[in-house]
């Protein structure tokens, strides 16, 4: 792969030449191959070392030249990339002829430009031995994973996540799972290689120096694009999304709102009489959206008063959140998730309510408002009406107005 030239001053020798290392930071054998290779081409890794994956070097005479990865005396990580061995070691590894260049990952990059310099380490028992610590560092980075991969999930306290998947739409949900999958199973890829590598010491076999590392020099380079684009794409997704909720770009206004929701409003409890939406915060919107796993999908807040006779009205909260999802067992699924959702808060269950649908519950949320869930074929309705009744008796009881969401989607 030719690198990328960047001019940073005007003499030839402050050009800084890149290249995208085309294997991982903990392959030691590739590593070594591949800096040794690009020294026979004039290319010399420098102290600024890796970003990115990409090296930094500089142009000299090709020759010959040595690179040894020892590994680290404490763990390596994007912070202590820049960190170098003690004084006492560099010293004594100048005075056999190695020179210190940089870290990368769990390694110390040495390098020696004499051809009949003494090995830093010939004994692979004692490499093994070295290996091994860097595999002791790497298993607990893999014990970490785990935790957050298999217990996180057992302890959480309402383990919700179909609901949180709709909102967050499912093709962005499974995204960002995918990354995270990612960053938590890598070290367990690193803690794999150092196994193989430390028993293949053990044995008494050498590393094989001259690995040929163009075989596959594509795939490295092509992952760290893929991770990097997926990466910022995901950030720029995350970035839009919060400025579309805090432009709340996505809600309508209902005054100005044009279509036929597929469940009850406030204005179907009496249907005919004068209704009139009440002004007060953010209430009285509706956003809706389409989702590959449930291709309707409703969040009405509404705030409204009916007269439902001469003389009498009713003004209250009417909020529903509606799902319309591709199989009615996932909706039952959908159901569950909105009542380990408010479990996780101060809750306390009602009953199931007979209202001729297939699916019925009734709980009393964190701040003390009634709500139902209702589940009928492929449909999910999480509802709640709360009268502000101004000193007299509700007109509605719960199961009345439970009764009216559970007709309009039957």
């Amino acid at each position: 792969m030719k690198g990328v030239t960047w001019m940073s001053g005007n003499n030839e020798e402050q050009k800084t030449y890149y290249r995208l290392a085309p294997c991982p930071s903990y392959d030691v054998e590739g590593m070594e191959s591949w800096l040794e290779d690009l020294a026979e081409e004039g290319l010399f890794l420098t102290s600024d070392g890796f970003f990115c994956g990409f090296g930094f070097f500089h142009k000299e005479e090709p020759r010959k030249v040595k690179y040894r990865l020892q590994a680290g005396e404490t763990p390596g990580n994007i912070l202590a990339d820049g960190d170098g061995p003690e004084k006492e070691q560099r010293e004594i590894s100048e005075a056999l002829g190695w020179e210190f260049v940089v870290r990368r990952g769990e390694f110390y990059i040495y390098r020696s430009m004499r051809e009949d310099v003494r090995e830093m380490n010939t004994d692979p028992e004692i490499q093994a031995i070295t290996m091994k610590m860097v595999e002791k560092r790497q298993l607990s980075s893999v014990t970490t994973c785990l935790i957050w991969l298999v217990l996180y999930p057992l302890v959480k306290k309402n383990g919700a996540f179909l609901v949180p998947m709709l909102y967050m739409k499912t093709w962005f949900y499974f995204f960002s799972l995918a990354l995270i999958l990612y960053f938590i199973l890598s070290p367990v890829w690193k803690f794999v290689y150092y196994t193989k590598l430390r028993k293949k010491l053990k044995k008494g076999e050498q590393l094989n120096r001259e690995k040929d590392w163009k075989k596959k020099a594509w795939i490295q380079p092509v992952k760290n694009i893929i991770v990097i684009l997926a990466c910022c794409a995901w950030g720029c997704l995350v970035l839009a999304n919060i400025h579309r909720n805090v432009l709340f770009e996505d809600e309508i206004p209902l005054k100005d709102y044009t279509g036929n929701p597929p469940f009850a409003t406030m204005a179907d409890i009496a249907p005919g009489k004068t209704y009139e939406i009440r002004p007060m915060g953010y209430s009285n919107t509706v956003v809706e959206w389409s989702d590959v796993l449930a291709p309707v999908n409703y969040i009405w807040e509404e705030v409204a008063e009916v007269w439902v006779t001469e003389d009498r009205s009713v003004y209250g909260l009417w909020d529903v959140n509606y799902h319309e999802v591709r199989w009615p067992w996932m909706a039952k699924l959908v159901a569950k998730d909105y009542m380990r959702m408010d479990k996780e808060r101060d809750f306390e269950i009602i009953g199931e309510l007979d209202l001729g649908v297939d699916y019925a519950m009734a709980y009393i949320d964190d701040i003390h408002m009634e709500k139902i869930v209702l589940v009928h074929g492929n449909k999910v309705l999480q509802g709640t009406f709360h009268e502000y009744a101004g000193g007299q008796e509700n007109y509605f009881t719960m199961e009345e107005w439970a009764q009216i969401m559970a007709d309009s989607i039957k």
